[in-house]
C-alpha cells in the first residue's frame, strides 16, 4: 500500500476535510482521471506549505516553487520600473535592504510567517543599530505588503504575512515633523536667497503648495496667464490618476512679484520658468542652499523642509477658501489633506480669545426677540410677544418675515498671509 500521508495537528472536522480532497487526488491520478475543481483549488490555496510538500512527495500534485527573498525583489523591482516613478523604485529598493538585512539573502518567500512579519517591524522600530521612525516603519511595511501580495497571486506564497492585522502597514503621518512655517518667517528666507529664480522656487512652495522639485521643474511660460493670473501646474505625482495629471492654480498676489522677477530677466526664447532645475539638479541638491538661507535668516531650520511649506500653504488657504477648491488647486484629496497637511496656527489660537464662536450675532438675536432688544425688558414679556406673534401668524396662515439665519457673504481676496 501507499505511504500515509500526516495530516499534523488538526481537528476531526478538517482532517476529514482533506482526507477527501487526497483521496480524490489519489483517484485522479490511479484513473487517469481530471481532478474535480474544488479539490484543485483546495491544493493551490493550501497554507500549510509542509501539508502540500508531503503530499508532493507522494506524487500527487506539483511541489510548490520555492523562491529566496533577495531574488525576488530583484525581479519585482525590474517589473515595476515601467510602471512607477523613480522614487517608487527607491522606496524598494530600500524595503528589500531592510528585509534582507534582517531575513537574510536566500530566506525563503514561503518561509516567512506573520509572526516574522510583526517581528520585523519592531527590530526597525527599536533593534536596530539606527531606528527608524514609526512612519517609515509602516512604509516599509507597506511595500512589503505590496510585494508579498504579488507574489501571492503569482502562487509564489500561500499568505501575505504582512496583511495580517498585527502587522502595522497603514499609513501613519508623523505628526512630530509637522510645522506650520509663518509668513513673516518665509519672507525673511526668501530675503537671503541668491537669485530670482531661487526666490521663486521658494515662493511656489510656501505660496503655490507646488512639490518640489518635480511640478516646478515642468513648468514653461506656457503655463503661466499673466492676464487671467493662473498657473497650469503638471503633476507627475498624481499623473497616473484620470484627470490629475495637471491643474489650475490662482496667481495669488503673494506669488505674482517673483513671477515677474524671473520674467523680467529669462533669456529670450527660454521655455523654462525655472531653467536652474533642469541642469541635472536632483531633490537633495536644493537642501544645502535652503537650509543655508535660513540660517542666514536668523531661523532654525524645521523638517521636511518642502513639505511643511506645502502644507503651510494649504493651511492658510483653508482659512480663506472651501476646502474642495484648495485641494483642487493644491492637488489633493481633503481626506490626505486633513491628515498631512492642514496644521493649527497660533493665528488661530489668539483669534479664538478675541472672536467668539458661542455668542450669536446681533441680527440673529433681534431676529429671535421679534425686533428687540433686552434692555429692561423682563424675559418673560419677550417670550409672551414671540408667542403671541406666533398665535396670529398661525390664524392668518401668513408666514414670518423674520428668519433665523444671518446672511452670509462670500470671502473676497486671495491667500491669506496671517
Amino acid at each position: 500500500g501507499r505511504r500515509p500521508i500526516r495530516l499534523g495537528k488538526i481537528g476531526e472536522g478538517r482532517a476529514k476535510q482533506y482526507a477527501k480532497h487526497i483521496g480524490e487526488l489519489e483517484a485522479a491520478k490511479l484513473h487517469g482521471l481530471e481532478t474535480p475543481i474544488k479539490t484543485r483549488v483546495w491544493i493551490e490555496n493550501l497554507e500549510d506549505d509542509t501539508l502540500h510538500q508531503r503530499i508532493a512527495n507522494a506524487l500527487l500534485c506539483q511541489p510548490r516553487q520555492t523562491v529566496a527573498l533577495g531574488s525576488f525583489f530583484d525581479t519585482w523591482h525590474e517589473r515595476r520600473k515601467p510602471e512607477v516613478k523613480p522614487s517608487t523604485l527607491t522606496a524598494i529598493g530600500q524595503t528589500r535592504r531592510l528585509l534582507v538585512e534582517y531575513f537574510g539573502e536566500n530566506k525563503s518567500l514561503r518561509a516567512i510567517t506573520a509572526n516574522d512579519a510583526e517581528d520585523f517591524f519592531h527590530w526597525m522600530r527599536y533593534k536596530r543599530k539606527k531606528n527608524l521612525s514609526e512612519a517609515t516603519a509602516r512604509k516599509r511595511c507597506e511595500r512589503a505588503k505590496q510585494a508579498f501580495s504579488f507574489a501571492l497571486k503569482r502562487k509564489l506564497v500561500s499568505i501575505n504575512p504582512f496583511a495580517d492585522g498585527d502587522v502595522p502597514t497603514a499609513k501613519c503621518g508623523n505628526t512630530d515633523r509637522m510645522q506650520y512655517i509663518p509668513v513673516e518667517d518665509i519672507q525673511r528666507v526668501i530675503d537671503e536667497l541668491p537669485d530670482p529664480q531661487w526666490r521663486l522656487l521658494v515662493a511656489l512652495a510656501r505660496f503655490g503648495g507646488l512639490r518640489i522639485p518635480s511640478e516646478p521643474q515642468l513648468l514653461t511660460w506656457a503655463d503661466i496667464d499673466r492676464g487671467k493670473r493662473s498657473i497650469r501646474v503638471q503633476s507627475p505625482k498624481t499623473e497616473h490618476h484620470a484627470g490629475r495629471d495637471e491643474r489650475m492654480l490662482p496667481m495669488f498676489d503673494e506669488l505674482e512679484p517673483y513671477v515677474r522677477d524671473v520674467y523680467d530677466i529669462a533669456k529670450e526664447g527660454e521655455q523654462w520658468v525655472l531653467p536652474m532645475l533642469n541642469d541635472g539638479r536632483t531633490a537633495a541638491s536644493l537642501r544645502k542652499p535652503l537650509l543655508a538661507a535660513i540660517r542666514r535668516a536668523g531661523l532654525k531650520p524645521w523638517p521636511k523642509l518642502w513639505q511643511n511649506l506645502r502644507a503651510s500653504a494649504e493651511t492658510d488657504l483653508h482659512a480663506v477658501h472651501p476646502l474642495a477648491s484648495v485641494c483642487s488647486w493644491i492637488g489633493n484629496s481633503p481626506a490626505i489633506a486633513s491628515k498631512h497637511y492642514l496644521q493649527a496656527r497660533d493665528a488661530d489660537f489668539e483669534s479664538a480669545l478675541t472672536t467668539s464662536a458661542f455668542k450669536k450675532p446681533e441680527a440673529v438675536r433681534q431676529a429671535v426677540r421679534g425686533g428687540s432688544t433686552y434692555g429692561d425688558t423682563e424675559e418673560s414679556e419677550v417670550d409672551e410677544r414671540r408667542n403671541e406673534t406666533h398665535r396670529s401668524t398661525l390664524k392668518t396662515g401668513q408666514v414670518a418675515g423674520l428668519g433665523l439665519e444671518p446672511r452670509t457673504h462670500g470671502l473676497k481676496g486671495r491667500c491669506s498671509t496671517n
